[in-house]
């Protein structure tokens, strides 16, 4: 069971990015409740500050993501196709003999599609998009100086999400989120603190720096660092690799762990796309 929760709470930033579903899509049907008006306007306002992709010129991609756990090994490579208004499709190729521990069957599959669906997500640079398209979302207040959003979306429910809080600066900008989720009968609180840069050296519009997450479990709590590259393809700024290095408590062993989600055979607007790093990137090494 400790093992679970240490994989659990190593990939909860994939789950508040992305529902479990056996086709995940990028824009969820709307509820029946709305989010208001006023909420909506401040949302968008928000992600106006953000890079675009689309309004780039992206209309499609396709690529293939391998997917190695820390703790568990190689899951699976996921073939990810996404057209621009349409849904995304994440075809999963498991490994052979995979069987993750403490888990039901079929649930390292859905962890695969969570993944691949996170990476999508970040190259689409639309984290604020989704608390229109996947819930309700309402301004409830100030903590600490941050405006406070609540996203209430069943999907999120009924995957074990039971809170999903937002928390915007000054200049509207995401800045925080928290998640609590339950799991196996023990509550996880997830802190998720968003660091942002330019897109590209003259570029006003932001890209995820790094991310930092902290997932409390009561009896331990576990620290991830997250790291984002990117490249230059057709003159459109896509995330090429994310790194997350894990914190292992000392009771579940100590020590760290690291996963690095690399992109391979991509193709852009129908055409396989030579990756070329964004001004002040390297290229991560293989491996992960």
């Amino acid at each position: 069971m400790l093992t679970a929760l240490v994989v659990f709470a190593s990939t909860l930033a994939a789950f508040q990015d992305a529902p479990p579903a056996a086709a995940p899509t990028v824009a969820a049907p709307a509820p029946t409740a709305q989010t208001s008006d006023q909420v909506v306007a401040y949302l968008k306002e928000a992600e106006a500050q953000l890079y675009d992709p689309q309004a780039a010129g992206l209309r499609s991609l396709e690529f293939d993501l391998p997917v190695d756990v820390p703790m568990q090994g190689p899951l699976g490579v996921v073939h990810v196709t996404w057209i621009a208004g349409g849904q995304a499709s994440l075809d999963v190729k498991m490994a052979e003999g995979v069987s993750l521990e403490g888990f039901p069957p079929g649930y390292a599959e859905q962890m695969a599609q969570q993944n691949a669906a996170e990476f999508l997500n970040t190259m689409l640079n639309r984290p604020i998009s989704m608390l229109l398209d996947g819930g309700v979302a309402t301004i409830v207040g100030s903590e600490a100086g941050l405006v406070m959003v609540d996203l209430d979306a069943p999907e999120a429910r009924a995957a074990g999400i039971e809170q999903q809080s937002y928390y915007f600066d000054d200049n509207n900008l995401l800045r925080r989120s928290v998640t609590v989720a339950k799991m196996m009968g023990t509550k996880v609180t997830a802190k998720q603190d968003f660091g942002w840069r330019p897109a590209t050296e003259d570029s006003p519009l932001l890209v995820s720096d790094s991310q930092s997450i902290e997932a409390d479990m009561g009896f331990m709590v576990q620290k991830i660092d997250v790291a984002f590259t990117y490249s230059v393809i057709d003159g459109i700024v896509l995330t090429s690799s994310i790194e997350k290095i894990t914190e292992i408590p000392a009771m579940a062993g100590g020590g760290t762990q690291r996963q690095l989600l690399t992109a391979a055979n991509m193709v852009v607007n129908g055409k396989p796309a030579p990756m070329v790093p964004a001004a002040g990137e390297t290229t991560p090494p293989a491996g992960g």
